[in-house]
């Protein structure tokens, strides 16, 4: 048996402080790359609504060629990064896309990941709809 499920990737700026994140998707056949628009939220805003707001567009920028996003996200600021088609087979999850690489650049310096490095990053957050499968993965960066 089996179903699907979609999981977002949200990264979360609890740092005090302005961070640049590059992030790029990679395309599988299940899910063809779609550049959505850029959403972000204040952490505020996330955790009473879940709700985001357009990213302004002197704040990212998106290389299609390579699949790729640069954004400016602020202190107190959700990035939604991607949403992710999980396919959960017989209670396994198994992943059909996402990131592959992500890096978060504050004044302080640079943490990168690439490959298999970027999804164990992530926490996963479960959800009452889905309560086998988490639904929301994120990264709090302080």
């Amino acid at each position: 048996t089996g179903c699907s499920f979609w999981a977002d990737f949200v990264l979360v700026n609890n740092s005090g402080e302005t961070l640049k994140v590059r992030y790029k998707l990679h395309e599988t056949e299940a899910m063809p790359l779609v550049f959505p628009m850029l959403s972000v939220a204040t952490i505020e805003q996330f955790e009473e609504s879940n709700t985001f707001n357009r990213l302004p567009n002197d704040r990212f920028e998106v290389d299609a060629e390579k699949r790729s996003y640069s954004v400016t996200l602020n202190d107190q600021e959700v990035l939604f990064l991607t949403r992710t088609d999980i396919r959960d087979i017989d209670d396994e999850p198994v992943f059909k896309s996402g990131m592959s690489e992500l890096s978060i650049e504050s004044q302080t310096g640079l943490v990168s990941f690439s490959g298999d490095q970027v999804f164990p990053q992530f926490v996963p957050q479960r959800k009452a709809l889905f309560p086998t499968v988490p639904t929301l993965y994120t990264i709090t960066f302080k």
